[in-house]
């Protein structure tokens, strides 16, 4: 059964708008901290 592109007029796979998608924080405040823990340290490598 093919299914008609929602580029062409068919039914959209996302229905939700880019604010439901996008609105959380992708880089938290613990992953920012792990981060600057290992640049303050300079252990980026070996």
């Amino acid at each position: 059964m093919a299914m008609e592109l929602a580029l062409l007029g068919g039914r959209p796979a996302v229905t939700c708008g880019p604010s439901d998608i996008f609105n959380r924080p992708i880089v938290t405040e613990e992953n920012e901290q792990a981060v600057l823990d290992v640049m303050h340290r300079r252990a980026m490598s070996g």
